[in-house]
């Protein structure tokens, strides 16, 4: 049957060549995606793009399949492979959202004998209604869903248009409900989380968020320093000049700064890998302020627990935008997102300007084999060859001693990308290396050294002052309740516990119980059902003793906040609530991080001990927040060690005590049918617990949970009209 004709760029439309680069490293057809934040993206590997398309479809096509939808055609390395599965009798569905890659690909790449392929239909569209409807309508014409099908994504393809499979897959469940658990569990394949984050996640929540200091040392000198072999002879300078500038130093040259008696005042770590811990193995003793991915080696992360800032990071960021309400991905990215342009330099040089720096100086970021070597002495890289194996690629780009100077593939992408950072710096940024690779938009060495000398001179505060004073600024009111409980420190009743929830006594079993009879009284006046059966389980609050046979311990921390240790049979640990030494660190991190542009469907799994919840209800421009408890017990033994008096009574809190998804979605829309109107797959729920199962690929009882629920929402969602 006759298709469509592809929609085309205008020839005469001008390129967007500030967001789209063209490069032929090697002659290798290489596009390199630029955001306005300053991270940059790279389609097609730049080494051998050939053989990774090879060896990435070799791991992904297992079997055939009749069907299959494939997002982000590239410049058209995909394209053999896609020839070979449909001369076999795939039918595919190529989509690309950006129509400037496309046309790029057709300029590079002879496409035809795919295009015009029988088994082979081609949607380039930047809408993902349109890409909804048409692929619903392709399902439907090739015989429906029920066929096996098969979404490929090649997650670079997105960096353009980073909400675009978000939004496709969204407005193709509402049209296709029976496609929405699927839907559901690709988005979650194709952003995968790394396994360390669920490892990590105890420390990550009890740690502050870097985000909490940007813009507050504005105006401040800072120097960002990687380990190329140029900071050898910047370190006498660096020396002199430590007391009247900030030094972020890159985790591979901390301990060659400490060596040569050179401060450093920030620390950076992004790399997830077991060998990063090396870097800091040879610093034992340093102080500094280390700011680490939330996915580095957990044995990196639990050495400087006590003193770790958190940072996010994505190469390509569209992680954070799977969830506009709150989720621990949501929350994850609230920490304080810095850019990773392939090595941790561009991450330096991100937070010297999210700081506040100006001006900015670059000391020992290279990007280049200066005089045959890539790192520093002192380093873990001096005198191995591990890092050059790593990095078979060899490129040729400008020196800044003139001519040209051998860089690899890892140098180079940093360097398109750091070249990208400068450019969009509003204050000055100074090279001072006297070898390396030209960094693009950076003024020179000899103009950085005389503002250094200048600034060396200067009798203003040192930063290195200002940065201890925001950071303690900072962890203050971090600690801090929300302003409305901190205002009065009353004590609700002869036995419970202070307006920020701390108790002043132990926990006592009459004390429990007496906490929790106050509190029936309230949810029963809301909640009758679920406040009767509670009051026939009140022994439980004395013996410990839950109804499947797990226990549950009540202790009290030093400060006086509650804690409830949940254990099976075999006294194995189930949950611990709160999670953190304090639980306002934690309520502050979580209710502080941005809002969606929609309303959206915000629930919490588990009472707990109210922290959170009173954090939400707090939080501005909070509609209605639903809370799915599906363990009475659990909601029991909160009840005896928390006043939930103020919570039961606020109007916008919705409590659904039910053991089942279905049960829970019934009460949801048959009190709130408006949200039926909000796709799922967009307006997740909020999961506080099971987050460690989450980042994984395994099952578990709370992905799984939430799954059930999408289903039952989807079945009771109407089509429409298109569908």
């Amino acid at each position: 049957m006759d298709r469509d004709p592809l929609p085309l760029p205008p020839p005469s439309s001008p390129l967007p060549l500030s967001h789209h680069l063209l490069s032929l490293p090697n002659g290798a057809r290489t596009l390199l995606y630029r955001n306005e934040l300053g991270q940059q993206g790279i389609l097609n590997h730049i080494e051998d793009p050939e053989r990774r398309a090879e060896q990435w479809w070799r791991e992904r096509w297992n079997s055939d399949t009749p069907l299959c939808v494939f997002h982000g055609l590239g410049l058209g390395y995909h394209l053999p492979h896609i020839l070979e599965r449909a001369e076999r009798g795939t039918r595919f569905l190529l989509v690309e959202s950006d129509p400037w890659t496309f046309s790029l690909c057709l300029a590079t790449t002879d496409a035809r004998p795919v295009l015009d392929h029988p088994n082979v239909e081609v949607l380039v569209t930047e809408s993902p209604r349109e890409a909804s409807e048409r692929t619903h309508a392709w399902l439907r014409r090739l015989g429906g869903p029920e066929l096996q099908l098969r979404f490929m994504v090649d997650p670079p393809s997105l960096f353009p248009k980073p909400t675009f499979l978000r939004d496709w897959f969204e407005a193709l469940a509402a049209v296709a409900p029976e496609l929405a658990s699927f839907l559901l569990r690709s988005l979650l394949d194709y952003y995968p989380k790394p396994a360390n984050l669920g490892v990590n996640w105890p420390i990550i929540q009890n740690r502050p968020g870097i985000r909490r200091l940007f813009g507050r040392l504005r105006g401040a000198p800072i120097v960002a320093v990687g380990a190329g072999p140029g900071l050898e002879e910047l370190l006498p300078i660096l020396r002199v000049a430590q007391d009247r500038v900030l030094t972020v130093a890159c985790d591979t040259a901390v301990a060659a700064l400490a060596r040569a008696g050179i401060r450093v005042d920030i620390a950076v770590a992004m790399d997830s890998g077991e060998r990063n811990r090396d870097h800091f193995l040879r610093a034992r003793g340093v102080e500094f302020l280390p700011v680490f991915y939330g996915g580095v080696f957990p044995p990196l992360l639990r050495d400087y627990q006590e003193t770790a800032w958190i940072a996010s990071a994505s190469p390509f960021p569209t992680a954070e935008l799977l969830e506009l309400e709150m989720h621990p991905t949501r929350y994850f990215s609230s920490k304080g997102a810095l850019v990773l342009n392939q090595t941790v330099g561009s991450t330096a040089l991100d937070l010297a300007l999210k700081l506040g720096g100006s001006p900015v100086f670059l000391a020992g970021i290279d990007l280049a084999y200066c005089g045959g070597r890539h790192h520093a002495s002192g380093t873990i890289y001096d005198g191995s060859d591990q890092f050059s194996r790593s990095q078979p690629g060899v490129f040729e780009v400008p020196s800044v001693e003139g001519g040209a100077v051998a860089t690899c593939t890892a140098f180079l992408i940093s360097l398109l990308g750091i070249t990208h950072q400068v450019r969009l710096a509003s204050v000055p940024v100074y090279n001072l290396s006297r070898q390396g690779a030209i960094i693009e938009g950076a003024m020179g060495r000899s103009e950085g050294l005389l503002v250094l000398e200048e600034l060396t001179g200067s009798a203003s505060e040192a930063p290195a002052h200002r940065l201890q004073g925001e950071a303690d600024l900072a962890l203050r009111e971090l600690c801090q309740p929300p302003r409305e409980r901190r205002a009065g420190r009353r004590a609700s009743d002869s036995v419970g516990p202070d307006g920020v929830g701390r108790w002043r006594g132990e926990l006592a079993p009459s004390t429990r119980l007496s906490m929790a009879q106050a509190n029936l009284e309230v949810l029963a006046g809301r909640w009758p059902e679920p406040a009767k059966a509670l009051a026939g389980r009140l022994s439980i609050l004395q013996e410990g003793v839950l109804e499947r046979g797990e226990r549950c311990e009540w202790s009290r921390d030093e400060e006086g906040y509650p804690r409830m240790l949940i254990m099976d049979r075999n006294g194995h640990t189930l949950a611990e609530t709160p999670a953190v030494a304090n639980p306002w660190r934690e309520v502050r991190e979580w209710t502080s991080a941005p809002s969606g542009d929609r309303q959206g469907l915000p629930t919490v799994l588990g009472v707990g001990l109210g922290f959170h919840l009173r954090g939400f209800l707090e939080r501005p421009g909070l509609n209605v927040l639903w809370v799915w408890e599906p363990y009475l017990d659990r909601l029991l033994i909160g009840l005896g060690a928390s006043d939930f008096k103020t919570v039961f009574n606020d109007p916008r809190l919705h409590l659904s005590v039910s053991p089942s998804a279905g049960e829970f979605f019934v009460q949801v829309s048959s009190k709130m049918p408006e949200l039926l109107a909000h796709n799922p797959l967009r307006h997740r729920p909020w999961v506080l617990p099971g987050f460690r199962a989450w980042v994984s690929r395994e099952k578990s009882e709370y992905l799984e949970t939430w799954v059930h629920l999408f289903q039952e929402i989807h079945r009771a969602t109407p089509a429409s009209p298109q569908g």
